[in-house]
């Protein structure tokens, strides 16, 4: 980018500023440029070159989440709880020696003999030795992909090298920290180059220091030189941060991730002159932050799974820290930290965690861990540090972060809570606008919330999307983030509308992209009707992104779970004139097999999952090429199912969900025949064994189609293979009847209601919703 085209965005951008901002822009590039000065000519950095004699080494400090004394117990606990992960680390730590690394999505990087910290191993690419602000870290020409340089320079692999000393004694491990500690140093001399353009990568290499300190203390090599060093870097890296706060440029967990850096190095290093500031202000912005950035459901405002998960693991640490320092703990930060966990613990029912929006490849204490199938490693910490036992059903095991952050009592609260998974129950989050539909080992989860904040920078064109899992297993996944930067369209094609379980118009997406970290004509979601029972779920949610084409249209989506087993999913698409509508489904990774009714995803020896689409003529399916990306970076070949048509609006669509799915599969039509009032239309599956109906009304008075008759707006009947009801549920009306027969009967009309009749029990019916009612009289139980 030429200086002229920065000078025209620097001025755009402060035209629209307030004038807050201005000021706060203004001053910090003051300083920039200032400081950059002090360090060319050296003024205020004679203690370095003094080799700061007159700093004590280890006065007074702060307690760390452990102390040197504990490394014995803390190792012995690891190797007896988490063998695997002991012997992993030990051999990551090899790896990192021969200068072989994981990053990101992308494995075994062969950085040679010394390592190049500005140099992206991937795309060969080798940022620009500059002052920090003239390096154009978002130019892929220039510097390649940014993440993957930032990845390495966060010496999140010192912590590998210092667990594995512990395990090992073995000092090869040190001496290569300490190898590649100086030779970054004389390689990234301060305020040059790439890796000191984001204050975010400043505090995670920060936080990765302090982690080394403490792992590598017993160490006879770890000499006073080079704790002072560390010591005095940190207080380099505390200055820049102080000075650099993402306030304007980033209001979300790269500020957060800067006030927690600033937080720790003030507690840690007391020695530093400035360190009880940085402490009070990183404290200060984590409380302030944790009330901003997260919603009052405890959803992450900027609508993404992996970066709730990030905000959540930066919460916990600094929380954790704070109380072992004696510091009083906000009731207002516990409760957000709580809320923010069980809204984890939802989304992450029956399988991974739900993931929408961004998957940003980064984690605070293990980098690896940065899969769907990690994102619950929260909910191991939260359940010891809390007491709480539904939340560690909802982890996958005890993980390694919950001993290294509440040490060997902190397993010991963690083994002592109830391993009874608590019953499944399906979840709204109105603020965030994630609804979670779950029971007996099964989760749906749709996105119908706001877009994200500001400009949505993390956020997809994924309004009304959803995601399915069952038995451990997702089954219709999120296809992940796979790029930030590039010369090719990756970016805009993983963030796509068409890259998620929902509908797309026209071959548009449902907001305009206007930059890699920006949207323009913004959807708006809005949830019209949310009601969960015993036996039935209904969500009906609808955005306005497709307002914006020449003929304006509306998608809105309607999910019926019947908790026994499947979800039905109707879409409809309001407006005029002729669209091309196109309806995805993408497979989870295995087989997938599309046959003439459904497609049908796993294969014949395990679980299966079941996509019947409605056996519609104008309609075309197909099994279509896709990609996935199951972290950063990675890019892998998948399946999608899509349902296509050009035709005028209105439009209807109709899906079924069928987990655990049994052969065969029957067909989903359309149910035809005589109609009452307004315009009804309905739906009907059977598959020999029962069969279950759907009618939708306009709500303005009775209809009639086929053997159902009602004044509901929305009616459900599943019959056995006699024909013989057994299940029915109502959206507001006051009766369903089938084949003349009323079997719901209720005295107004009500907003829900829904029946369940079991064989064996007499007359006894059970119901639920906002109004009562009567069986008809001598309509016999049936069982389907």
């Amino acid at each position: 980018m030429t200086s002229q085209r920065k000078i025209s965005r620097l001025v755009r951008r402060l035209a629209q500023a307030s004038p807050q901002e201005v000021l706060f822009r203004v001053r910090q590039q003051a300083w920039n440029r200032s400081e950059a000065l002090r360090a060319r000519l050296g003024w205020g950095f004679a203690a370095e070159k003094q080799g700061v004699s007159e700093l004590p080494v280890c006065p007074r400090a702060g307690r760390f989440f452990f102390s040197s004394a504990d490394l014995p117990e803390l190792i012995h606990t690891l190797r007896a709880r988490l063998p695997q992960a002991a012997e992993e680390t030990v051999e990551r730590a090899e790896e990192i020696c021969a200068h072989r690394f994981d990053l990101l999505g992308y494995s075994d990087l062969d950085l040679g003999t010394r390592i190049d910290w500005h140099r992206d191993p991937v795309h060969q690419k080798t940022a620009p030795h500059e002052l920090f602000y003239r390096v154009p870290y978002l130019d892929f020409a220039t510097v390649g992909d940014s993440k993957i340089i930032w990845e390495l320079n966060r010496h999140q692999h010192f912590i590998t090298l210092g667990k594995a000393y512990q395990l090992t004694g073995k000092a090869d491990y040190f001496q290569e920290f300490e190898r590649e500690y100086y030779d970054w140093q004389q390689q990234n001399p301060y305020l040059v180059g790439i890796n000191w353009a984001s204050s975010l990568e400043v505090a995670f290499r920060s936080l990765s220091w302090l982690w080394a300190s403490g792992l590598f203390a017993r160490s006879r090599a770890f000499s006073a030189r080079l704790k002072r060093d560390l010591l005095l870097a940190l207080g380099r890296n505390a200055r820049f941060i102080e000075h650099n706060l993402s306030t304007y440029f980033a209001h979300n967990t790269h500020l957060l991730g800067e006030a927690v850096a600033l937080f720790f190095i003030g507690v840690l290093c007391p020695q530093l002159r400035r360190a009880a500031a940085w402490q009070a202000l990183g404290w200060k912005i984590i409380l302030q932050e944790a009330e901003y950035q997260v919603r009052s459901d405890g959803g992450y405002f900027e609508q993404a799974t992996y970066y709730h998960v990030y905000a959540l693991d930066m919460l916990l640490h600094a929380r954790i820290l704070a109380s072992r320092n004696g510091m009083a703990i906000p009731q207002s930060l516990d409760r957000t930290i709580e809320n923010m966990l069980d809204y984890l613990a939802a989304l992450s029912a029956a399988g991974p965690a739900s993931r929408f929006g961004d998957d940003d490849g980064g984690r605070c204490f293990d980098p690896r861990r940065n899969r769907a199938e990690h994102l619950s490693d929260p909910l191991s910490t939260g359940a010891a540090l809390f007491r709480r036992g539904d939340w560690k059903a909802r982890a996958t095991g005890l993980a390694e972060e919950t001993l290294w952050l509440l040490g060997p009592a902190g397993v010991t609260a963690y083994d002592g809570l109830p391993d009874e998974p608590p019953k499944a129950a399906s979840r709204a989050f109105p603020a965030t606008g994630v609804y979670v539909m779950a029971s007996d080992r099964m989760r749906l989860t749709m996105d119908a919330g706001p877009f994200g904040t500001g400009h949505c920078g993390h956020a997809h064109a994924d309004a009304l999307s959803l995601t399915a899992a069952a038995d451990g297993r997702e089954w219709l996944p999120d296809r992940g983030t796979c790029t930030y930067t590039g010369s090719d369209a990756w970016r805009e094609v993983f963030r796509g509308t068409a890259a998620h379980n929902t509908l797309r118009i026209d071959g548009q997406d449902q907001a305009a992209s206007a930059a890699p970290f920006k949207w323009e004509r913004i959807p708006q979601v809005r949830v019209e009707n949310w009601w969960t029972g015993e036996h039935f779920d209904l969500l009906v949610a609808s955005h306005n992104g497709y307002q914006r084409l020449a003929f304006p249209a509306t998608h809105r989506r309607m999910v019926f779970f019947m908790k026994a087993g499947f979800w039905l999913i109707i879409d409809n698409v309001e407006g005029a004139g002729e669209h091309q509508l196109e309806l995805y489904w993408h497979a989870a990774s295995g087989p997938a097999k599309l046959t003439s009714t459904a497609l049908e995803i796993g294969s014949g020896e395990g679980e299966r999952f079941g996509i019947v689409p409605l056996s519609d003529a104008g309609w075309t399916l197909g099994l279509v090429d896709s990609w996935d990306s199951p972290s950063y970076g990675q890019r892998l070949p998948a399946s999608a199912l899509r349902c296509s048509i050009r035709t005028s609006l209105p439009a209807e669509f109709a899906t079924l969900l069928i987990p655990r799915m049994r052969e065969p599969l029957g067909q989903l039509a359309r149910l035809t025949g005589t109609t009452g009032a307004g315009k009804t239309r309905g739906f009907r599956y059977g598959d020999g064994r029962e069969w279950h109906s759907w009618v939708l009304g306009d709500g303005q008075g009775p209809w009639r189609l086929e053997e159902f008759e009602s004044d509901a707006r929305f009616a459900y009947c599943a019959q056995n293979a006699q024909g013989k009801p057994c299940q029915a549920f109502l959206w507001e009306g006051s009766f369903l009847a089938v084949q003349g027969v009323k079997v719901i009967d209720l005295p107004s009309r009500a907003d829900h209601s829904e029946r369940v009749w079991r064989e064996g029990e007499g007359t006894r019916q059970e119901e639920s919703g906002h109004a009562g009612g009567v069986l008809a009289a001598g309509l016999r139980e049936q069982r389907c």
